[in-house]
């Protein structure tokens, strides 16, 4: 008599320690522990499968607890780069890295605060720049970063809490980062765009260094949404024209001088040096961006108009470094190589048309060789454009500089001695923004008022911050006056044709110059300032930086507005 099929046993759940058959230790009688689950091997098999479920979905939440993302964007931006960045426009004031410094985060902070203030209508200008500089690989340093952002917010506090520039509509701050190198320049852009509506943005201000990428950038804000771009510091000539092309950009202005301005300013003070010189070498990084690639071009025919010698330049080239080799360690070795035609040539001056962080390398290769090593041999000294602020607070330079071994004198963007004493109209208009920034009271009548930003007076010392105050004052004023007399509780004219700014920044002309803290703003062909000073400075070896003498490079000097029927005194 064959006997039932017997279902087949799970035997496999015996190996599970819980569902292990045990004998008992004490006594003679063995039972089994789990009976229930031995007689019912379908309710084992599904309730082996919740337990390890539930053990997946507790491993994955602390996994996710413990090894947290490094970065989480917010809105308006987006993860790119290597290291990974926010790129776009920070529209909730998150960070841009996962380990922004502290003063970073504390200057985002404050813009949130300022931006909380503003209830009624008002426009937005947008700060775009790499925020988030990469050591060994940008020429940009967090240093003059923070000194454009507090220039910006300088700016926005004056428009909102002075009627110095108009009241309406009301005015928000808002950052934008491209990413090291600017290489994300695109994908921020597109933020800009898609955000530009319902933001209110009505123009974007800085940009930062002339590249390719930023002047692509304007060229981009101008073709998809009509936004006037305003740079503070770019001063590469051709910045304001669009890219492989010479036709000029019509959306894009700067309260910054070009760098053929630059170099005019620098031969305007060579014959004032002492001992005079009479012989120039210039170091040019080839093939260089924008900013280099015009100074270098410019240099050796102002230079040569002033009575100097010029020697055929000596070039080097910046992007060479191979894989795994730091930025600086290769310049050194470059810099190291060219020192033995330097020290053959023995100009009387060196023009560096390199980045400012570039001059880091070169001094300390010169400094760590002693010179020339000859008796007799003299000081080397540097000129060079504006962005050798870079290496105001390098303590190498500063070094070299303390033991006579070199000198540094260069083109400012702006200086707080630029203006003397007497208290004329820039002067004047200079104080007001000293003591918005400073909170400190000055003396050709600007009181400081409370809740103004009040940052440190050595912030000014990269020259930074001021002309980004007026690139905003600038998009400010272009965006009240398109409002005109438009009722603000209806519409808003810059936000819904920001075209009809330029009308008004083109007209900053003569009597309706902008009074702004770095001179009298007005814009000529192709967007560039017309008769803007620029000062001349040289580094100490404690670190300071001290004014020398202030050049017109277009003529002026323009220090007050024109008298009635007496002209406007500009040039271009």
């Amino acid at each position: 008599m064959d006997l039932p099929a017997q279902p087949p046993r799970l035997t496999w759940l015996r190996r599970i320690p819980l569902l292990r058959r045990r004998p008992r230790q004490h006594g003679l009688v063995r039972r089994r522990r789990w009976l229930f689950l031995s007689k019912h091997p379908i309710w084992s098999a599904l309730i082996a499968v919740v337990l390890l479920a539930c053990v997946a979905f507790a491993g994955r939440a602390g996994y996710r607890k413990v090894f947290a993302p490094p970065l989480n964007c917010g809105a308006g931006m987006t993860i790119k780069g290597s290291p990974h960045s926010c790129v776009g426009v920070s529209l909730d004031f998150t960070q841009f890295t996962a380990n922004d410094p502290a003063r970073m985060r504390a200057l985002e902070h404050q813009i949130a605060q300022l931006d909380g203030k503003v209830h009624g209508y008002y426009v937005s200008i947008v700060l775009l720049l790499d925020l988030s500089p990469v050591l060994s690989a940008d020429t940009v340093t967090y240093a003059t970063t923070y000194s454009d952002i507090e220039g910006a917010i300088t700016a926005a506090w004056q428009a909102d809490n002075t009627a110095a520039f108009g009241t309406s509509p009301e005015v928000k701050l808002y950052l934008a980062n491209m990413g090291s190198l600017y290489r994300s320049w695109r994908t921020s852009v597109q933020q800009i765009v898609t955000n530009r509506v319902s933001q209110h943005i009505t123009s974007i201000v800085g940009l930062g260094q002339s590249t390719s990428q930023t002047r692509s950038a304007a060229a981009m804000l101008a073709s998809a949404a009509h936004l006037p771009v305003i740079g503070a510091t770019v001063t590469g000539d051709d910045m304001n024209k669009l890219p492989d092309s010479n036709r000029l950009n019509r959306y894009f202005f700067r309260v910054a001088p070009q760098n053929s301005d630059e170099v005019r300013a620098i031969a305007q003070y060579v014959p004032k040096m002492s001992p005079k010189p009479d012989t120039a070498l210039v170091v040019e990084d080839y093939p260089g961006d924008a900013y280099e690639s015009t100074l270098a071009q410019v240099a050796p025919g102002a230079l040569r108009a002033v009575g100097l010698k010029v020697y055929k330049p000596l070039q080097y080239e910046s992007g060479g470094a191979p894989p795994g080799e730091s930025r600086e360690n290769y310049l050194e070795n470059v810099f190291n190589t060219m020192q033995s035609n330097l020290c053959q040539l023995d100009p009387s001056v060196v023009f560096f048309a390199g980045r400012g962080e570039d001059l880091h390398a070169f001094v300390k290769t010169w400094s760590d060789e002693r010179g020339c090593q000859g008796p007799g041999v003299p000081v080397l000294r540097i000129l060079s454009g504006d962005d050798a602020a870079e290496v105001v607070n390098d303590p190498t330079v500063r070094t070299a500089i303390r033991q006579g071994q070199v000198t540094v004198t260069y083109v400012g963007l702006a200086n707080s001695d630029m203006w003397g004493r007497d208290c004329t109209g820039a002067k004047v208009n200079y104080d007001q923004f000293l003591a918005v920034f400073t909170g400190q009271d000055e003396p050709c009548g600007a009181t400081a008022l409370a809740g103004s930003p009040r940052f440190s007076p050595a912030d000014l010392s990269n020259g930074h911050a001021v002309p980004t105050h007026d690139a905003v004052l600038a998009a400010v004023k272009a965006a009240r006056d398109a409002q005109g007399n438009l009722s603000v509780k209806t519409e808003l004219a810059a936000v819904d044709n920001p075209e009809s700014q330029l009308n008004s920044l083109i007209n900053f002309r003569c009597t309706t110059m902008l009074g702004g803290a770095d001179g009298y703003v007005d814009f000529g062909a192709g967007g560039n300032p017309i008769d803007h000073p620029l000062p001349i400075v040289t580094l100490t070896g404690s670190g300071q930086v001290r004014f020398l003498t202030l050049t017109w490079p277009d003529g002026g000097p323009v220090l007050h507005l024109p008298a009635r029927g007496a002209g406007c005194g500009l040039g271009g």
